[in-house]
């Protein structure tokens, strides 16, 4: 019995995509990209205003229409286009700025690659190498 409730233990310990992120910050991984099924996350060392413009330069870029922003204060922030995009940015107590994509609706791999895409994207607004040190998990 006690092996049953064991089992079911990590059910119960809800962990965030960009706390994920945060960990694998910590550790020296800043423009890392993962991807938490159609969500991908990357880490950048700017600060959170340019990181946030520069994902809203992104959106329009690609041609996403009629961006709407549903949070912006100094740390954090929200957008979205449709129901085809949503982007987070967050500023985190450790140094770094995540940004937090998801395309579409479902875990597909067109969606992951739209999503890392963006991602791309965003690096080279802020000046960075779209593909160092990128990956997925």
């Amino acid at each position: 019995m006690k092996r049953t409730w064991l089992l079911f233990l990590p059910l119960f310990v809800p962990v965030t995509g960009c706390a994920v992120v945060a960990v694998a910050a910590a550790a020296g991984a800043i423009g890392l990209v993962q991807y938490d099924r159609n969500k991908a996350h990357r880490d950048f060392e700017v600060p959170f205003e340019e990181a946030y413009q520069a994902s809203v330069a992104v959106a329009a870029d690609l041609g996403y229409p009629d961006v709407v922003v549903k949070l912006h204060t100094p740390t954090e922030g929200e957008f979205a286009s449709g129901e085809d995009l949503w982007v987070r940015v967050e500023d985190h107590p450790d140094g770094f700025i995540c940004v937090a994509v998801r395309v579409g609706n479902f875990d597909t791999e067109d969606h992951r690659r739209r999503s890392g895409l963006f991602l791309n994207e965003v690096a080279k607004q802020l000046g960075e190498d779209p593909h160092e040190t990128s990956g997925s998990e």
